[in-house]
């Protein structure tokens, strides 16, 4: 087994003021690789890092009732001196993009359907906007949930 793999970024998909979210390539999968926009030299300021913490606590102990979740799956954490890094499944393009259109009110329902199944296992969602869900033409997912 390959103790290393090289994910082709293709470009940024979006982010904030401390973290950035790259589409990318591992292989033929897509991918979505979110990590800190930068570290400072012993800062304490980890927020990918911080935020894989969060996941862990609050996801599911059981398997079957976490990957049911309308949530990325979450490849894994790799941490590095120059940037923490969170890989996880391409889920689609932002939900905001098809609230405007012929689908929009069904995709409102779907976001928050998909809201409540994370309340249904005890996950409260931070920062709840339509910003933080994306859609892949099928199933509406929430990112940046913690």
């Amino acid at each position: 087994m390959p103790s290393t793999a090289q994910v082709d970024l293709v470009g940024e998909i979006g982010g904030g003021d401390i973290t950035a979210a790259w589409r990318g390539y591992l292989g033929t999968t897509s991918v979505v690789l979110k990590m800190n926009r930068f570290i400072e030299e012993h800062s304490e300021n980890r927020a990918v890092l911080d935020e894989w913490r969060r996941l862990s606590a609050r996801l599911p102990g059981d398997i079957k009732r976490a990957t049911a979740l309308p949530i990325p799956t979450y490849h894994g954490l790799f941490v590095r001196e120059e940037a923490d890094m969170i890989l996880m499944s391409d889920c689609g393009d932002p939900l905001e993009a098809y609230l405007d259109d012929e689908q929009g009110e069904e995709l409102s329902v779907a976001y928050e359907q998909a809201l409540n199944a994370l309340r249904d296992v005890g996950i409260e969602p931070e920062d709840v906007a339509p910003r933080n869900a994306v859609y892949d033409g099928h199933v509406v997912r929430i990112i940046d949930f913690v």
